[in-house]
């Protein structure tokens, strides 16, 4: 990567950059490289996270693709470009004309932020907007291929591109799968209130090529309890219809979101009512951001409630129902069959049951045979090295265990002896290891190399990951100067103590090289999927 090195000098006609975990940005950065290209722009085209942002200088236009992730935050491998943008040490980019895409998911609060922070902070170093950001929600394709053309047609003056072309461009398309349910079983011993599940799907596809890291995406079917109380709060018996040839029960079952509630939906439910509760919640980001963590649809119409609220007002502000993801437990060895360790969400609120779509819709609902649909989710970031001799230190708590489950089996077939290490963290040893057998029997066999378990609830001194992590910490700092790999999986909550843990521990004892867990994202070392 010279071109792009600190020291380069080469001047940029228009510069791409894209960040990205799943791939989105790319797919995207790709294509306007692409179109930029055949409307006669000198183009270069980068990952941000091999760019360092002083050579902005020396750039005229700029286009930024970045996605958000976790609470707000960039791509992983994109942080430290973030930090060096954000510090006070950027100088003005009053030269610099950019335009931004963001891609998200509107279902979590701070939506497009990593976008939404770019674009902000390229306007307090000077740089001038020449297209405004575009922000695009989980099906991107048809807002980012507008970005496109708006950016194409600025930087122009008139552009070649039809917009509909590149809409049916595959580049930025899914393929949809179709799977059977084959197996379904616990994985929780003993009377647990908190059961996990092994999902085994078959498919007569065999153009899916997945690879152990990867995850699906499943669109689920709502419960129909939920449904049910949502159309007997509205005062509409089942089966109605609406608009119509659909009837608003199939709309609510199949196609609309109403296990949980956006900001976004919020607010336009309080545009139809004008409920003053609703203004004083949507006015307090503390209390909102909790109201948004656990309620539903029947929630908002219930806690508040408007006479002037009508059933088509109710299909106006819903969005569609969104793609859940689940990581792939399985090997490539059979790419016909899907595996996936799930825990059905339900959680009482307000005096209620809640329950989350999909993973009661394939835990519970789904019948042995039935068939669903779903769409592969790339995760490159979080692929196995590619040298494949380099040691892999594996961090996981709950059914964070599955990607790890597939890099087990996937270096078993390759026939990898050794260098894994897995960390392993969950409530009680007797009812929550899950896959034990099969880690024991890794072990046995020499493809585990290392195994370390934490059980919060065995014992009155709750130990997490994190704290194997500060007991282990020299010889995980041996394993790092061997040139290891960390993968981190399982919760948000998890992830930043894992991280803390590592940065204190690094700080003290330095790794030739390596002083932080941002070296190590910098060095495509540290891998993290949190949820």
């Amino acid at each position: 990567m010279a071109l792009f090195g600190r020291n380069n000098r080469q001047n940029t006609d228009t510069l791409i950059l894209y960040g990205s975990k799943s791939g989105n940005a790319k797919k995207v950065a790709q294509l306007a490289q692409k179109y930029l290209m055949k409307n006669g722009h000198k183009t270069s085209f980068v990952n941000i996270k091999k760019y360092s942002p002083e050579n902005l200088q020396r750039v005229q236009h700029l286009l930024v693709i970045i996605s958000t992730h976790g609470e707000g935050d960039p791509p992983p491998a994109a942080k430290g470009f973030f930090k060096e943008v954000l510090s006070n040490n950027m100088s003005s980019l009053a030269h610099l004309k950019y335009s931004v895409c963001a891609l998200g998911d509107s279902s979590y609060r701070l939506y497009c932020e990593a976008g939404r922070k770019m674009d902000n902070r390229l306007k307090e170093l000077n740089a001038k907007p020449f297209y405004p950001r575009t922000e695009c929600d989980v099906d991107f394709s048809a807002s980012a291929v507008k970005w496109i053309k708006g950016s194409c047609q600025q930087l122009n003056g008139s552009c070649k591109i039809n917009g509909n072309d590149i809409i049916e461009n595959k580049a930025l398309s899914k393929a949809t799968y179709h799977a059977r349910l084959v197996n379904k079983k616990v994985l929780s011993a003993g009377n647990t209130k908190k059961l996990c599940y092994h999902i085994e799907l078959k498919t007569e596809h065999r153009d899916i090529n997945f690879k152990p890291g990867d995850s699906i995406e499943i669109l689920p079917e709502n419960p129909t309890w939920l449904v049910e109380k949502i159309l007997n709060i509205t005062g509409i018996e089942l089966g109605n219809c609406v608009n119509g040839n659909k009837n608003l029960s199939s709309k609510l079952l199949k196609e609309l979101e109403i296990t949980s509630i956006s900001e976004r939906t919020l607010r336009k439910y309080h545009e139809k009512v004008n409920n003053k509760i609703l203004t004083s919640l949507l006015e307090t980001p503390r209390e909102l951001s909790a109201y948004l963590t656990c309620a539903n649809v029947l929630d908002m119409l219930t806690d508040f409630n408007s006479t002037s609220f009508s059933i088509s007002d109710l299909e106006d502000i819903l969005p569609p129902v969104r793609y859940r993801q689940y990581s792939i437990a399985s090997g490539q060895k059979n790419c016909t069959s899907v595996e996936l360790t799930i825990k059905p969400v339900k959680y009482l609120y307000k005096d209620s049951w809640h329950e989350g779509a999909a993973s009661n819709y394939l835990c519970h609902t789904l019948d042995i045979g039935t068939s669903i649909s779903f769409r592969l989710f790339r995760n490159p970031d979080f692929y196995l090295p590619k040298v494949l001799s380099l040691p892999v230190i594996m961090i996981a708590n709950g059914t964070g265990i599955a990607p790890f489950r597939a890099f087990l089996q996937q270096r078993e077939t390759l026939g990898l002896i050794g260098k894994t290490w897995l960390l392993f963290g969950e409530r009680c040893s007797y009812s929550d290891f899950y896959y034990k057998e099969e880690m024991v029997a890794f072990q046995q066999n020499g493809v585990l190399e290392k195994l370390n378990v934490a059980f919060s609830r065995d014992r009155e001194q709750k130990v997490y990951v994190q704290d194997i992590i500060e007991e282990k910490s020299d010889e995980l700092l041996n394993w790092l100067q061997d040139g290891a790999h960390i993968y981190v999986c399982g919760s948000l909550k998890m992830g930043k103590s894992v991280m803390k843990v590592l940065n204190a521990m690094l700080r003290g004892k330095k790794v030739e090289g390596i002083s932080g867990v941002e070296n190590l994202i910098s060095l495509c070392r540290y891998h993290e999927d949190v949820y």
